[in-house]
């Protein structure tokens, strides 16, 4: 093997004399040399054996891909003469190999029974539904006002909500003497309200009192009905003894809070509605003033308010409980009642696709301890929906988890005979002692 400086000695030896064959080897053993030189001084000794290895790996990298394009247009060739033969090779699965004539002996069997394919399909049609809502879901997000004006649309649906409200608001402050409380019929909307303050005013518990409620209005409303009016009423109560009307401007301009839950007891809740809504523009203002966090948090007390507000407005006013119950959406995303509510809300209105996706929201968000009235009610409707589609399995699932929540409150529970006597002579005294039991409580006075 001849080294670097033996090429070029080698090379040097030779003449022009010796003809042209001579000088063209002179001139490659020359450059051989040189790029031999080079290898040496850059690489080491081994420098030459590695270059080669490295050249004769490209080449075998190269010789693998040539021979992968011929195969595959051999294959492709294969097939155009004989489309029946499915070669191995690119562009084919296991699905598409023929497996008749390799299962000759082998009784050929459905995949699925009957009644699998029917739930197949019922699950497909089920996706395409669920994949359609939440489309229209996302579209209807899309087509929302730019976010700059999110603020100036939840101010416009408070405006909306106050000229609502004063179209209901009687203009002279009512008289709150017992003797204007006539008997009201049991069983009319009317005296569902007397009977929660008597309840709540004699420490009746809140699943008792919500059970008793349940007992006789069911035929006028479900069970989340009953929860959220029962809760609001009290959240009305307790906003007053925590002070929170007395900060509100104009304070001396509104009603007071016992001529309002007089008022709502006798059937008319524009001045509950009228405090309300006064606390829910004021909390509305502070959150503009702040950002962040601080923000956030205000507007999800706002949308807590929103919340009182449709509650008692859903006993007269399904639109204004609507447009309520919408605001708390927008002013706090994840309000689990409000979504909830504005479900309820839609099934009123027949709008299940819209009931459908604000139930599913609930579900989403919702937890499961914090908020399992809400749960309950959510999958209550959802077991119908599912039902509808014919997914029985699924709808006697959440049907038995939703039962599950009431009987462990005893909601469904009817009540003993004795339970109803005392329920009664509340009822019949509810009116009569409607004036003091206000006064029990609304333990502050302004």
């Amino acid at each position: 093997m001849f080294y670097g400086d033996d090429i070029i000695q080698a090379a040097d030896q030779l003449t022009p004399t010796d003809g042209y064959w001579q000088n063209l080897i002179s001139d490659v053993l020359l450059k051989l040399g040189h790029i031999h030189g080079t290898i040496l001084q850059e690489f080491g000794p081994h420098g030459f054996w590695v270059i080669c290895l490295f050249a004769l790996f490209l080449l075998l990298i190269v010789f693998i891909y040539v021979k992968s394009l011929l195969d595959t247009f051999k294959y492709g060739r294969e097939e155009e003469k004989n489309p029946d033969t499915i070669p191995d090779g690119l562009y084919y699965t296991i699905d598409e190999e023929p497996t008749a004539s390799a299962n000759d002996n082998i009784p050929e069997e459905p995949l699925y029974d009957e009644e699998e394919k029917e739930r197949i399909e019922r699950e497909r049609a089920l996706s395409t539904e669920l994949l359609r809502l939440s489309q229209q879901a996302e579209q209807a997000v899309a087509e929302q006002a730019d976010p700059l004006d999110i603020k100036q649309k939840m101010k416009s649906d408070s405006l909306k909500e106050n000229a609502q409200i004063k179209k209901v608001t009687t203009s002279s402050k009512p008289d709150i003497s017992p003797q204007t409380v006539t008997d009201i019929p049991t069983g009319k909307i009317e005296n569902l309200v007397p009977l929660i303050l008597t309840l709540l005013s004699r420490g009746v518990s809140e699943p008792k009192t919500i059970q008793a409620l349940y007992f006789y209005y069911k035929n006028l409303y479900k069970e989340e009905d009953i929860f959220q009016i029962v809760r609001s009423v009290r959240d009305f109560i307790g906003l007053h003894n925590a002070g929170k009307f007395d900060i509100l401007p104009d304070i001396d301009a509104l009603p007071t809070p016992k001529e309002a839950l007089f008022n709502l007891a006798k059937g008319n809740p524009a001045q509950c509605m009228v405090l309300l809504q006064a606390l829910l523009n004021n909390q509305m203002e502070a959150a503009e003033s702040d950002s962040g966090n601080l923000q956030d948090l205000n507007y999800a007390v706002a949308a807590n308010y929103a919340c009182i507000i449709g509650n008692i407005a859903r006993l007269s006013d399904i639109e204004l409980a609507h447009n309520s119950f919408e605001l708390a959406t927008e002013l706090s995303p994840k309000n689990v009642k409000a979504w909830n509510r504005l479900g309820d809300m839609y099934m009123l209105e027949n709008a299940p696709e819209k009931a459908f996706i604000a139930f599913q929201n609930v579900l989403d968000i919702g937890d499961m301890i914090m908020y399992a009235p809400q749960i309950a009610d959510a999958k209550q409707y959802l077991a119908a929906y599912f039902e509808k589609s014919g997914l029985t399995e699924k709808a006697k699932t959440m049907r038995d988890q939703s039962n599950r929540f009431y009987e462990i409150y005893g909601l469904h529970t009817p009540l003993s005979d004795a339970e109803q006597a005392v329920f009664q002579t509340l009822l019949n005294n509810s009116a009569n002692a409607l004036a003091s039991d206000i006064d029990i409580l609304l333990n502050r006075t302004r």
